[in-house]
């Protein structure tokens, strides 16, 4: 299913994405509790545009914020996969086992409001070169909507809107996870700005489906104009992960050996685990 919808109103350009697969897909692999399950979702469901919105650029996303998750990783490609991970997936909160309360916990009490937002674009295809560029902010509010917004606005000088919500069915899955970004094109009216304001004002992600909000948005004069496929995408490989290791010198192998009974490679952002050299 192509779960990305991008729309053009005057000189608004919308980004409209459900990724409650994704989101799914990385409880299951990180074994978040629900602060972290709610704030991954939210991250790489927001994060996962980037890749798609300029052709051939892949991006990462750090989030380092001074609250108990740590940091956030989502890395998007031209492609629409995704991978991501955060610092700390196992953060508890007294409201784990009442999913419904669990739902209302802000996402800024995991993430913290002091910290950075850096994020990196890598194009690989002018000839031979790799070319990055992106821009880092601090966090304005830890609750990554509002610090999406900012860096928009600081680093690539765009006016935007940005909401996201996951909802969570139980500990363990989530029910929905729904994310729109609005920016303003170079020739944006007044009206434009009114417009945005009105309708994320009028048309809460915490009230409506994807297919409600997609529906209302279109009954608005919103056209769609492209469809895309955001999707979980495992990145390693036994030959990656051995070509990480090849720096090891033959007593670092050894002792690796001895001690543990063969070198083991960890993925962070599957959980996978390569062992090499075993005895």
């Amino acid at each position: 299913m192509k779960n990305l919808k991008i729309l053009i109103k005057n000189e608004v350009r919308i980004y409209l994405s459900d990724t409650t697969e994704l989101t799914n897909n990385l409880i299951k692999t990180h074994k978040t509790k629900p602060l972290a399950s709610r704030t991954l979702g939210t991250a790489a469901g927001l994060f996962s545009t980037f890749g798609l919105m300029r052709k051939e650029i892949y991006t990462s996303v750090n989030i380092k914020g001074d609250g108990p998750l740590k940091n956030i990783i989502v890395e998007s490609n031209p492609d629409g996969g995704i991978r991501a991970l955060i610092g700390n997936p196992f953060v508890q909160t007294e409201y784990d086992q009442d999913i419904d309360k669990a739902n209302t916990i802000p996402i800024s009490l995991g993430v913290g409001s002091n910290g950075v937002m850096n994020v990196v674009n890598r194009i690989e295809n002018i000839g031979s070169k790799i070319s990055n560029f992106g821009g880092m902010v601090n966090l304005v509010s830890g609750n990554i909507t509002l610090d999406l917004a900012f860096y928009f606005d600081q680093s690539e000088q765009t006016f935007s809107a940005v909401d996201s919500f996951t909802l969570l069915k139980n500990a363990n899955n989530a029910k929905s996870t729904i994310n729109v970004i609005f920016q303003m094109m170079p020739k944006h009216k007044k009206e434009d700005i009114i417009f945005v304001e009105k309708f994320i004002k009028n048309h809460s992600l915490k009230k409506v489906s994807f297919n409600k909000y997609l529906n209302e948005l279109i009954k608005e004069g919103a056209e769609l104009k492209d469809e895309r496929k955001i999707f979980w995408h495992k990145t390693c490989s036994k030959d990656k992960m051995f070509k990480a290791i090849a720096s090891l010198t033959n007593k670092d192998i050894e002792e690796l050996k001895e001690k543990y009974g063969a070198v083991e490679v960890k993925c962070h952002f599957c959980n996978s685990i390569y062992r090499f050299f075993e005895k």
